[in-house]
């Protein structure tokens, strides 16, 4: 999957993940609702400065999108690393000592 093919993907799942409609994430960022739809199905390119705000409003990681996939991309790192800003930091520790706990015990 080529980088636009994966910012598209990645601004449809959050977009969903945080369970608004286009119409909301466009008011959000403010842009039209067919823009996001462009962006989504990849017929646009954001600039840098929508990239961000999207970034920041759907807490997603640039790292998922602007980073290759190698052969063994998992998609559940790219879950983790959406998910993981949203966090508190109690949450995270928990997830730290689970995820600690979980490899220790194979």
């Amino acid at each position: 999957m080529e980088i636009y093919e994966r910012l598209a993907y990645t601004i449809k799942e959050a977009r969903l993940r945080n369970a608004l409609s286009q119409e909301q994430l466009a008011e959000l960022v403010d842009v039209t609702p067919t823009h996001i739809k462009h962006l989504e199905s990849g017929h646009r390119k954001p600039s840098v400065e929508l990239l961000f705000t999207l970034a920041k409003q759907l807490h997603f990681s640039m790292d998922a999108v602007l980073t290759s996939p190698d052969s063994h991309h998992d998609p559940l790192i790219d879950q983790l690393n959406t998910l993981l800003p949203t966090l508190t930091q109690k949450e995270k520790k928990v997830l730290l000592a689970l995820s600690y706990s979980l490899t220790k015990n194979r």
